[in-house]
C-alpha cells in the first residue's frame, strides 16, 4: 500500500501536457525574368521552392504584384504644413480634387510596395539623427516610385 501512494499521488496531481507551436509569416519578394530580360508573369505557387537551411517551407501565399519602376517627380519639403480645413474648401471649390482617406482593405494594397522608416531617436545621438534624416530624405526624394506607400515613425 505505501508503494501506491506516491503512484496515486503523481497520477492525481499529474496535468494533460499541452503543446503549443508558433508559426510565422514570412514575406519573400520574387523576380524572374527570361532569357531576354523580360519578367516571367505566369508562375504559380508551385513553382517555387522556398528551402530555409536545406528544409523546403510551405508557400501560404503567392500574389503576383504589378510594381511601376518609374521613380515620382522629385519631392520638395519645404511646405510641411497640412492644409487648413479652409485651404481644402477652396480647393474643392476650384475644381481640384482632395485626396480623402479610403477604408481599410486587402485591395488597396495590390500592386503596393509598403515600407516604413522606423527612426528609434532613443537611442541615436544628434549626428547619427541627422544623419539617418538626410538619407530618409534623400530616399524620398530621389528613389521613391509611384507603386510606393511609405509610412515614417519616430520612437
Amino acid at each position: 500500500m505505501k508503494r501506491l501512494l506516491p503512484l496515486l499521488a503523481i497520477t492525481l496531481f499529474a496535468q494533460t501536457p499541452t503543446f503549443r507551436t508558433e508559426t510565422n509569416l514570412v514575406i519573400v519578394n520574387l523576380s524572374a525574368k527570361d532569357k531576354a530580360g523580360r519578367p516571367v508573369t505566369n508562375l504559380k505557387k508551385e513553382d517555387v521552392e522556398i528551402l530555409e537551411d536545406g528544409v523546403r517551407q510551405e508557400v501560404s501565399v503567392f500574389e503576383f504584384q504589378k510594381l511601376a519602376g518609374e521613380p515620382l517627380a522629385p519631392l520638395s519639403f519645404a511646405n510641411t504644413t497640412p492644409p487648413t480645413p479652409e485651404e481644402r474648401n477652396a480647393a474643392a471649390s476650384a475644381g481640384k480634387a482632395v485626396i480623402a482617406p479610403t477604408p481599410n482593405n486587402p485591395i488597396r494594397f495590390q500592386d503596393r510596395r509598403l515600407l516604413c522608416l522606423f527612426f528609434d531617436m532613443t537611442s541615436m545621438d544628434p549626428p547619427e539623427q541627422l544623419r539617418a534624416q538626410e538619407a530618409a530624405i534623400k530616399f524620398l526624394q530621389s528613389q521613391m516610385t509611384s507603386s510606393d506607400l511609405v509610412e515614417i515613425m519616430t520612437y
